[in-house]
Parts: structure tokens; sequence; C-alpha cells
């Protein structure tokens, strides 16, 4: 059960760096036409979308990926 439980906690780790690595990738706008924007994008983008419904763009800033990584960062450190 332990060993599950590790390896569930290495995912979530490895989402949310895959997470932090799009949000890196958005910044730059030649990054976005690449192959790899494009599968981060759609490995995120279900997740992160969730959260714009509950939180909306304020002003042109997509907060929703702050909401993703505190949620994330729950999960982590209840697997711990």
């Amino acid at each position: 059960m332990e060993l599950l439980l590790e390896g569930i906690r290495i995912i979530l780790n490895g989402y949310y760096f895959l997470i932090f690595a799009f949000l890196i990738m958005r910044w730059f706008p030649s990054a976005r036409g690449s192959r790899l924007y494009y599968i981060t994008g759609q490995l995120v983008e279900p997740y992160l979308s969730r959260f714009r419904s509950i939180i909306p763009p304020i002003g042109g800033i997509d907060l929703s990926p702050l909401l993703g990584f505190l949620l994330l960062s729950f999960a982590i450190r209840m697997l711990s």
C-alpha cells in the first residue's frame, strides 16, 4: 500500500511540474507553435479548465493555475 501511495505521489509531482512547464511556455510566443507545447497543453488543459469555470480570468490574468497548484500541493502533502 505504501508503494502505491508513493507512486501516486510521484505522478502528482510530475503533473505539478508539467503544469509549471506549460505556464512558462505560455510566456514565449515562439514556444506556442511547438509540438511540446501542444502535447503539454493536451495533458494540462482539461485539469486547468475546471478551475477557469470557478475563477474566470481577471484583467487578462488567468488565475486558474494558482488554484490548480494549491489543490495538487494539498494532495501531495496528504500522501506524504
